[in-house]
């Protein structure tokens, strides 16, 4: 078995030869891990009888990297290329090892100062109101600032999966969906015209990760349900977002063009809009410029 040990670029690879019977090690005066292998291989060869079977054990970008040239040697220098150690091959890997450690010892890992990171700029303090709309099981959400960005998303609902609070989910997801985009600013004003959601995102500011009833938290390994992603980013955001209850369907323009817009986004959903992709988007730009142009003219003649 064959191992190797870089030892610095201008000094080459250390290499140590184990088998049964001897030891053999010394440095590669190599310019690369590949160059190294070949120049190895052929001066073990010359030191070992015809019949002696290498075993030359090689990280897998090498033996891609080189598999023409390994490929040629193996038949003709009687040679076996592995990229895996196993039973006795193993052992012999590490007394290898052991070897390497006196003739090369492995360099300490230097230690990267992390960069500080430059202090994040905040955009000006914003108002956005949402809502979320329930048909069966298509659910939407949407929101609407006074700044005229908006969102708007549909989604499935499983009673398996989420529980039965639709509309406390659809609610919940809205105020996520407008955090999501509107995180940067120094200060948000929030409104929704639903007391549960208002009641369960303060609740998640204060740290609190309690769920509606039936919602499972734990999916696949690496997944995040969306509700806990949303509990994570209004408990992060606390300190810059004030929540706020609205009468639903009183006239304010931010809250009437959320509604406009997350029911919009269940029709979609649903699968009967009768709308293309392009005029679904259509239609929910000009919902909501509509609806922040009336904001803004309310609030200049107040």
């Amino acid at each position: 078995m064959i191992a190797f040990r870089g030892v610095g670029s201008r000094r080459g690879y250390a290499y140590c030869a184990k088998s049964a019977t001897g030891v053999w090690s010394g440095i590669a005066k190599s310019p690369n891990l590949q160059t190294a292998l070949f120049d190895v291989i052929a001066t073990l060869r010359v030191t070992q009888p015809t019949h002696c079977h290498l075993q030359v054990m090689v990280p897998p970008r090498v033996v891609w990297a080189a598999r023409t040239q390994l490929n040629a040697i193996q038949s003709a220098l009687n040679v076996t290329i592995i990229s895996g150690a196993e039973g006795y091959v193993r052992l012999l890997m590490g007394e290898a090892a052991q070897v390497l450690d006196e003739i090369a010892p492995v360099a300490p890992e230097k230690k990267k100062s992390p960069k500080p990171r430059p202090p994040e700029t905040l955009l000006p303090p914003v108002t956005v109101a949402t809502d979320g709309s329930v048909r069966k099981t298509s659910l939407g959400c949407g929101w609407l600032a006074d700044s005229g960005a908006f969102g708007l998303r549909g989604f499935q609902h499983s009673n398996r999966m989420h529980g039965g609070s639709k509309v406390l989910i659809s609610e919940l997801r809205g105020i996520d969906e407008a955090l999501r985009r509107l995180g940067r600013h120094e200060h948000i004003t929030l409104f929704t015209d639903c007391q549960a959601a208002i009641t369960m995102a303060k609740a998640w500011q204060r740290g609190e990760q309690v769920m509606p009833g039936g919602y499972i938290t734990e999916l696949g390994e690496g997944e995040e349900a969306e509700l806990v992603s949303a509990f994570r980013r209004i408990h992060r955001l606390r300190e810059r977002v004030e929540i706020r209850w609205v009468r639903s369907h009183s006239g304010e323009p931010l809250n009437e063009g959320a509604d406009a817009l997350a029911r919009l986004a269940s029709r979609y959903m649903r699968g009967d809009s009768g709308l293309s992709r392009q005029e679904y988007r259509q239609r929910a730009a000009a919902l909501a410029e509509a609806f922040a142009g009336a904001f803004c003219a309310t609030t200049a003649a107040a």
